[in-house]
């Protein structure tokens, strides 16, 4: 279940919005955006979407909704790098010692895991932003924290239906805003780092029409807007023994869900 050939959790799902503050939850269509959350949450993405190559590494957990209405967390480590418009790379360490990766190359995604020495390869499109789309729509291929990754962040506000600025809080040793968004089906919360490199610091995203509202998170750390990158480095090379499998593509309702440990 933790293993990325089968998790169902949309990591990356930012469509949502969140809680203004801790008070009182009010009707969203009677709260809007409040000025200063915007000002900081454009100016993080404007910043992100400016860097032609960066790199970062996301610590997650996210909770998995048992039948008995139980919530088990789970988590990984990954690193990620991206070079625009068309290169990424995904190292993912999980939670049982396990690793896989995710490989774009400008044609083609390949996703491999270590522990069954398997991997997989689709053809996509020929840019970031294009190929994000085309494997969320057909639910082939997760990429973790995958909104940050798009050149256009937009969206972080254009669907919230409420915001506000909770406060500062520090995070991993940074200053950062403390933002939270809502719309009518999710919340999130992020954590933007004060000061003249306006990094995401931190997500946090609750489900609030699922059972039992799981919740994925992430520390979002290891920043890095100007790595020296190689081009073999987005470039999949099998391993001895490493068997090629075919994607599936998961029904929609499966997708939009966090899988249930059997």
């Amino acid at each position: 279940m933790q293993r990325i050939l089968s998790l169902r959790v949309i990591i990356g799902l930012l469509v949502a919005a969140v809680s203004a503050s801790a008070a009182e939850v009010q009707p969203p269509s009677r709260l809007g955006i409040d000025a200063r959350a915007l000002e900081i949450v454009q100016q993080a993405s404007r910043y992100l979407s400016q860097a032609q190559h960066f790199r970062f590494r996301a610590q997650m957990t996210y909770d998995v909704v048992q039948p008995s209405g139980q919530k088990l967390q789970f988590g990984g480590i990954q690193d990620v790098t991206v070079r625009r418009p068309n290169r990424v790379l995904v190292s993912r360490r999980h939670g049982d010692g396990t690793k896989s990766g995710v490989w774009y190359d400008g044609a083609h995604v390949t996703l491999y895991e270590e522990r069954d020495n398997v991997y997989g390869t689709l053809a996509v499109p020929d840019t970031i932003d294009a190929t994000l789309t085309y494997v969320e729509e057909r639910g082939v291929v997760p990429l973790p924290v995958a909104d940050l990754l798009y050149s256009d962040l937009s969206f972080l506000w254009k669907q919230a239906e409420a915001g506000s600025m909770v406060g500062e809080s520090l995070i991993d040793g940074r200053r950062c805003y403390h933002l939270a968004f809502r719309n009518a089906t999710s919340a999130w919360q992020l954590w933007i780092a004060k000061g003249p490199e306006p990094l995401f610091c931190k997500m946090l995203i609750t489900y609030i029409q699922q059972t039992a509202q799981p919740q994925f998170a992430a520390h979002l750390t290891h920043w890095d807007l100007s790595p020296q990158l190689s081009e073999m480095l987005f470039v999949f090379t099998p391993p001895a023994g490493a068997h090629r499998i075919r994607f599936l593509a998961l029904p929609s309702r499966e997708r939009d869900q966090p899988e249930e440990k059997k």
